[in-house]
Parts: C-alpha cells; sequence; structure tokens
C-alpha cells in the first residue's frame, strides 16, 4: 500500500489544552506508520513580539463573522508575511 504524504497545521496557544495533544499524537502515529507528514506550526506567543500597530492589524482579521464575509480591509494583499514559523518534516 503507499504511503501518504500529509501536511498537518497547528496554531499552538499560549496554554496547552486537548487541540495540541490531539495533534502531536496524531503526528506520532501518522509518522510510526510509514507516512511522511510535514508540518507547519505557529504560537500564539508570537504575537507578544509584535508591535502595537501589527497587534491593532489583528482584531480585523480575528473577528467572527459570518463565513464568507469580508472585513472592510481585508484581503490577501493586506495581510503581512510571518517569516517566523516552526517547520518539519518527518
Amino acid at each position: 500500500m503507499s504511503k501518504a504524504k500529509l501536511l498537518l497545521c497547528h496554531n499552538y496557544y499560549q496554554e496547552a489544552g486537548g487541540e495540541s495533544i490531539v495533534f502531536d499524537n496524531e503526528l506520532q502515529g501518522l509518522a510510526a506508520r510509514g507516512h511522511a507528514v510535514v508540518t507547519y506550526t505557529r504560537d500564539n506567543s508570537e504575537i507578544e513580539e509584535m508591535g502595537a500597530l501589527a497587534k491593532a492589524s489583528l482584531v480585523p482579521r480575528t473577528s467572527r463573522s459570518a463565513p464568507g464575509a469580508s472585513s472592510p480591509g481585508s484581503s490577501s494583499e493586506n495581510v503581512p508575511t510571518r517569516p517566523s514559523c516552526r517547520t518539519s518534516s518527518r
């Protein structure tokens, strides 16, 4: 049987919870079964390193709105790139 190549994405919160445990367990289980797993993770602690303007820019992008609705000024062109992330390949 052919093994899958998978991308797992996760955001770690400032306080660890069940979601992080599930992500870590899935990653270990898939890798143990021989699947090629690439991860892309972020961490909410990155917010602490942001300046005031960058923090303020998060508000419109994190507001809860109806699916498909867009906030004023929200588009992929306005999203700043974030070079800091953790990636790994197992």
